[in-house]
């Protein structure tokens, strides 16, 4: 129906009317109440889209034993966020049952709260959501150690990103994320309205420098530079890529009773890695079917630190680390959980990666700890763009003459590149290491 496979839950259609009330049927798969409300709504059904969350929340307190046991711990007043703020956060989808595939479900906000619940609707409630804040006293309003550098002339900004603090929206968190909050922060500061937008992206638990466009024609300029650099780095001549994005990551690895010797540096490490929607993803040696190439080196590596027993507890590292090792990682094409991936397959899990074999343990999924994970991107380096003629639009009157002529115009690489980086010392394992 629609797009319930968006949801962080699986459905099972089986379990429609694992419960009754109120003339309303609904499900609950963990955090996400299915809420369905029938052609023919009795009397005492909820009306508008307001009273029917509200209800979905009292019924998911109702069946509170169902839950994780991390939640079951809460007072009954926590274990369902307020209706408004789950609106606020676009923790809500609706979809008009039956629902045609082409259909998507629409997330619902505040404005939503008052309006007629239409017959035959189902609800998604995601009532216990996944918050996220910035570390105390800082924001992405200027001046601000958050904000690296603003560029509006040219169209883009450098953030630094803190960890365990999303670059985008989550299915069930809109707000608490990077791109918004800096939009958020652009409003406030400019009255007329402004553009923001991600080009790339950096996961959830990883730190460090991200690149905003602050312009549609720099947008263009660097997911071209971003899609050229990763088509060159796998195409036959690799070694001629041009101007093109240079990124690094520090990243700090365990070093396992039964890792291998490090690569020589500046050596080129390739994997590929297999289809696959969920993660964690799988990165093979051997191509195969449908397989990506990925491929960075990793170009300077400190000598194995010594991890003692406080050191490993901080940094949750695999039992088995007895020592680390800091790796700058040069990335040469850009894959979801890349860096992370390869350096498993290598046989050096990230500390704190409990995806990939770093941990001391796996997270559950309802764990409210957030994840240690040591990754940081530590440096971008890209041509500055210059403006250059692309062509001419003409627009037609009904006589068919031309009445108006408009020079477009496109970013294309110059000859002066800039570079951020952050130092070594900003890395947040620095301090948990001297333990």
């Amino acid at each position: 129906m629609g797009n319930r496979l968006q949801s962080t839950e699986p459905w099972d259609p089986a379990r429609e009317a694992s419960g009754r009330d109120r003339g309303v049927s609904y499900a609950m798969d963990r955090y996400v109440l299915h809420y369905s409300v029938p052609a023919a709504p009795s009397p005492g059904a909820p009306s508008t889209f307001g009273s029917a969350i509200e209800h979905a929340l009292l019924l998911a307190r109702r069946r509170k034993r169902e839950l994780p046991a991390a939640v079951r711990a809460l007072p009954s007043s926590q274990v369902a966020t307020p209706a408004a703020s789950l609106l606020e956060l676009g923790a809500v989808y609706h979809e008009p049952v039956p629902c045609p595939a082409h259909v998507k479900s629409r997330r619902l906000s505040a404005a939503d709260a008052a309006l007629p619940l239409p017959p035959s609707s189902y609800l998604r409630v995601h009532f216990h959501p996944r918050r996220f804040s910035l570390p105390a006293g800082r924001s992405f309003l200027p001046p601000s150690p958050l904000v690296v550098s603003e560029s509006p002339d040219v169209g883009y900004t450098i953030l630094y990103k803190p960890r365990n603090f999303p670059s985008h929206g989550t299915v069930d968190n809109t707000v608490e994320n990077l791109i918004t909050q800096y939009r958020l922060s652009l409003s406030r500061r400019f009255p007329a309205p402004t553009y923001a937008s991600l080009p790339s992206r950096l996961d959830h638990e990883t730190s460090g420098l991200l690149v905003i466009s602050t312009s549609l024609l720099f947008a263009g300029y660097y997911s071209k530079l971003l899609r050229e650099k990763t088509s060159s780095a796998t195409g036959p001549d690799p070694g001629n890529s041009g101007p093109s994005v240079v990124k690094s990551y520090r990243a700090l690895v365990c070093v396992l009773p039964s890792s291998p010797p490090l690569p020589a540096p500046n050596t080129v490490l390739t994997h590929h890695l297999l289809p696959s929607a969920r993660a964690p993803k799988t990165f093979a040696s051997a191509p195969s079917p449908g397989s990506l190439p990925c491929l960075l080196s990793l170009s300077s590596l400190s000598p194995p630190l010594p991890l003692s027993p406080a050191a490993r507890a901080a940094l949750n590292a695999h039992p088995g680390a007895g020592h680390a090792c800091e790796v700058t990682v040069d990335l040469l094409t850009g894959r979801t959980h890349q860096i992370r991936g390869q350096m498993a397959a290598l046989g050096f899990p990230l500390v704190g990666d409990d995806q990939y074999g770093g941990a001391a343990s796996p997270r559950e999924p309802d764990e409210e700890k957030p994840p240690r994970l040591c990754l940081q991107s530590a440096s971008v380096s890209f041509p500055l763009p210059v403006q250059r003629k692309k062509g001419v639009t003409r627009k037609w009157d009904k006589q068919g003459r031309v009445w108006e002529y408009t020079d477009e115009f496109e970013l294309v690489p110059g000859t002066e590149r800039v570079s951020y980086s952050v130092g070594e010392e900003e890395a947040e394992w620095c301090e948990d290491l001297k333990l």
